[in-house]
């Protein structure tokens, strides 16, 4: 009995006589890829689930706002790890929690980023675009 070259399946031709010996060998060797295959596309699916999960625990916003001048709360829906501020088409100066600039004073809460009175990123009228990231712990 002829194989095919790639799998080695039985090649049952006219001649032979009928047995389900060979029907029976080739479903076997069917059946270990396919196991094979599923192992493969199990354990690749778990990966892609460990990393969504992972990935699922960032939280993104970005905005614009105008600057008023007086204290105020940028509302973001979670508590940042960083902001990144850009005045209009100037540089964009970008801050992580703990490391604050001396000229500004600008707190993460646990919804967002607080603008105080003092602080460098919020001068009346003037336009700004903010990009915040955070993660849950």
């Amino acid at each position: 009995m002829q194989q095919t070259e790639k799998r080695g399946f039985n090649i049952i031709e006219t001649s032979d006589a009928f047995s389900p010996d060979a029907l029976n060998d080739n479903t076997r060797k069917l059946e270990a890829a396919l196991d094979a295959l599923t192992a493969y596309a199990d354990a690749g699916d778990a990966a892609v689930v460990s990393r969504v999960v992972e990935l699922e625990k960032f939280h993104f916003a970005c905005g614009v706002y105008k600057g008023n001048g007086v204290e105020r709360l940028m509302n973001v829906g979670f508590r940042p790890l960083m902001v990144v501020l850009q005045l209009e088409s100037r540089e964009a100066h970008i801050i992580i929690e703990g490391n604050y600039f001396t000229d500004s004073t600008l707190e993460f809460v646990e919804n967002g980023f607080f603008l105080t009175l003092n602080c460098g990123f919020n001068v009346k009228n003037a336009t700004y675009v903010f990009f915040a990231v955070g993660k849950d712990e």
